[in-house]
Formats: structure tokens, C-alpha cells, sequence
């Protein structure tokens, strides 16, 4: 089974503040850049949805990135409340940490559930289909989300 990604948290003076999460290389810790990030974590916010920074509701239906950088050679931060990151980020001063931090936001939980929401769950899985026939395996398709990967081999 692939690999998503990889974070660590990091609890320090928690709840004075709240966690960091760090993508990181799985094998060797080092925090990863932008680019190197196969993972992309968006949230889809219907109309109404609070989404700017001082929480203007979208217009239209669209697509949010939670993972912000400037760059390629950044490294990128879950923007969502209850990461130190998102609370240290100018855009977000009106929005405290101490606002959040009775609300479960930052707790462990949270931000697994929101880690698996936003960067696994919208993978949908790999369904692997095989076609047998008398021969042989005739063909094979794999659903990834909304990428399809199919072969279908007719002998002449």
C-alpha cells in the first residue's frame, strides 16, 4: 500500500499553544518542501462557507487549498485552526489559538481526523478489477479516485 504522507507533531507548551505539523520524508524525518509533497490536501466549501481569512463566506462552490506555501522551495503548512502554523500566520491574527483551543482543535484526534479527511479520504482507494479469460488475464483496470488505469489485451 502507498504512502501518502508523513508529519510529525509537535506538542511543545501545548495547550499554551497549539501543535505543529511538519510533512516529512517517512524514512528519514527531514521536513519536505512544497515540490516534494505528492499529497494535496483541498476541501470543497459550498456557497455560505466561511472561507476567507476573516471568514467571508464563498460565493460559489469551490475548491480550498489547506496546504500554503509561496513557493516550490517552501515549506508548507496545514492552514486550519488548531495548527501553530495557521495561528502564527499574518493572515490569521484576528484568529487566536485561545479562541480554539476549548473547542478540541489541536487535540490529537482532531487533527488526525483532519489529516486523513484532507490529504487520504479524497483518494477514494485503489480498486483493483482483473478480467480473466480461458488464456490467461485478458485485461485489468484500477480505479484511484478519479484516475482510471485500464489494459485490455485482444490476441489477434
Amino acid at each position: 500500500m502507498p504512502l501518502a504522507f508523513a508529519v510529525r507533531i509537535d506538542f511543545t507548551n501545548y495547550d499554551v499553544e497549539p501543535p505543529s505539523i511538519q510533512f516529512v520524508d517517512p524514512l528519514s524525518g527531514t521536513p519536505l518542501r512544497a515540490e516534494e509533497l505528492t499529497a494535496s490536501f483541498v476541501r470543497q466549501l459550498s456557497p455560505g462557507t466561511p472561507a476567507g481569512p476573516n471568514g467571508e463566506p464563498a460565493i460559489q462552490p469551490e475548491n480550498q487549498g489547506l496546504l500554503v506555501h509561496y513557493g516550490p522551495e517552501d515549506y508548507p503548512f496545514l492552514c486550519l485552526p488548531g495548527v501553530y502554523e495557521y495561528h502564527k500566520h499574518a493572515a490569521h491574527t484576528g484568529n487566536d489559538w485561545l479562541l480554539h483551543r476549548g473547542l478540541g482543535e489541536g487535540r490529537l484526534g482532531f487533527l488526525i481526523d483532519n489529516l486523513h479527511k484532507y490529504g487520504v479520504q479524497g483518494m477514494a482507494g485503489l480498486v483493483p478489477q482483473v478480467h480473466i479469460a480461458q488464456n490467461g488475464i485478458q485485461g485489468f483496470t484500477f480505479n484511484f479516485g478519479q484516475v482510471m488505469l485500464a489494459y485490455d489485451h485482444h490476441p489477434a
